[in-house]
């Protein structure tokens, strides 16, 4: 039976494919306020993953193991204690089949799967003697943020359009943080997580973050602090750009190697901190904008990844050449209608013509025969893009954003469809998943 003293303030309500959602209080019973309201979710996410992970990198008790080995000794006590009331949330309404050490390795995901997991492959290939391989093509997210004379009013725009496999992908929560130490905020994330993931936040200092995944980052610090702890740490503590990024570069582990994409709306000035392990580059202007397409830029960083740089026709160059084509484009116009627009964008620029695609700012890798081969994603693989979120300089201090869920363009994705032209995904069955486009949505935290 749900502790109702414990659940002042707090709901989870659906709206329009995401589920909105607010927590406060002490780290302690905001986790119970998540694990309550949200317990059935949590547990088909743990479940997915689970089947999911057999079939990428390794069964669950590998994430497990991460996580007592590696987070659970580097996580504060104060998430420490939110991740144990997520527990004790999701069995008081119910679910009693995932212990803390499971809410650890959900929310250790990204660290895992993305770094340690390479960090370990690689760390083999070369005892073997044996190159780290080139990954020759990679998806991910798609996202800018601009300021000055790139937008429409001289203000902050930002952006962002998330990729997974639409099996897994259930970051559709909405939630509103309002906790007794620290800045209040505002994330799209997993159920049952203390951290967004896909990594879209906004704080009541006027701070929005984003990022896009740097493609073949191999290096890793299993020592340091994990990503998801710097990131939570970083958007409940930070009043300015620069506290945001000290945050994230204290006793980085590497983990999610990111571009980071961050705007301070109170100055109009926008920064990309790109982290690898062991170097890192900063940019920052009140003047321009920023992409992200999944390939870094500082040659540094490139030190860490074994990409194909050179490429001009993998998924990360063409996007990365497609968002500068359109800001061109767009000098001086960029606002949240182009925002919405953008991320919806199917123009390959390998072919100069719309061709939903792997390649494309809205990614269709279902209907892209070559697939993902990094990701072990082969041909026509049920993944790619899934949602949009889109804020501004008038909606940053609200708390407020525009989310879709679904491809931005606006397709809906049929998995039984799918399957009838591509069978070898029939692995999937048990768990797979429809992806609905709704319609775009402003969400408000009214701070």
């Amino acid at each position: 039976m749900l502790q109702k003293s414990r659940m002042q303030g707090a709901y989870a309500t659906a709206v329009n494919g995401w589920i909105r959602a607010h927590f406060e209080g002490a780290p302690l019973d905001i986790g119970y306020q998540n694990g309550a309201l949200l317990a059935p979710q949590i547990q088909a996410v743990v479940e997915r993953l689970r089947l999911y992970v057999r079939h990428t990198w390794d069964d669950w008790e590998f994430f497990r193991k991460a996580a007592r080995d590696l987070y659970m000794p580097k996580v504060p006590g104060d998430l420490a204690e939110e991740m144990r009331g997520i527990v004790e949330g999701m069995r008081d309404a119910g679910v009693s089949d995932l212990d803390y050490v499971d809410v650890v390795a959900l929310n250790g995901y990204f660290d895992t799967s993305y770094s340690y997991y390479y960090y370990l492959k690689a760390n083999e290939l070369r005892r073997l003697g044996e190159d780290v391989p080139p990954m020759e093509e990679h998806g991910g997210c798609s996202a800018f943020v601009a300021t000055g004379s790139a937008t429409r009013d001289g203000r902050i725009v930002m952006a962002h359009n998330t990729w997974f496999p639409y099996m897994i992908s259930r970051w559709n929560v909405i939630a509103d943080y309002a906790p007794d130490a620290g800045r209040r905020f505002l994330m799209q994330c997993y159920p049952g997580t203390v951290y967004s993931g896909t990594d879209f936040y906004l704080n009541d200092a006027g701070l929005a973050v984003t990022e896009t995944t740097i493609t073949g980052m191999f290096t890793f610090h299993p020592e340091g602090t994990p990503y998801f702890v710097r990131a939570r740490q970083a958007i409940q503590n930070a009043e300015s750009l620069d506290a945001w990024s000290q945050t994230m570069r204290t006793d980085n582990n590497g983990g999610y190697a990111n571009d980071w994409l961050v705007a301070d709306s109170r100055s109009s000035e926008i920064m990309t901190l790109e982290l690898g392990t062991h170097h890192h580059q900063t940019w920052r202007t009140r003047d321009g904008f920023f992409v992200g397409c999944n390939v870094a830029q500082d040659p540094e960083v490139r030190t860490e990844t074994s990409f194909a740089y050179d490429d001009p026709n993998n998924a990360c160059n063409a996007r990365h050449r497609r968002w500068h084509e359109l800001f061109r484009q767009e000098q001086g116009r960029v606002d949240v209608d182009f925002a919405k627009r953008a991320l919806a964008d199917h123009l390959d620029v390998r072919v100069g013509r719309e061709i939903p695609s792997r390649t494309t700012l809205c990614g269709h890798v279902d209907a892209d025969p070559t697939g993902l081969p990094e990701w072990e994603w082969g041909g026509n693989y049920p993944g790619g893009s899934f949602d949009g979120i889109v804020t501004a300089s008038d909606l940053i201090p609200e708390g407020a954003l525009w989310a879709h869920w679904g491809k931005p363009c606006g397709a809906n994705y049929n998995f039984a469809e799918h399957l009838r032209e591509h069978p070898e995904y029939a692995w999937q069955v048990p768990l797979a998943q429809d992806i609905t486009a709704y319609p775009w949505t402003l969400f408000s935290a009214g701070w």
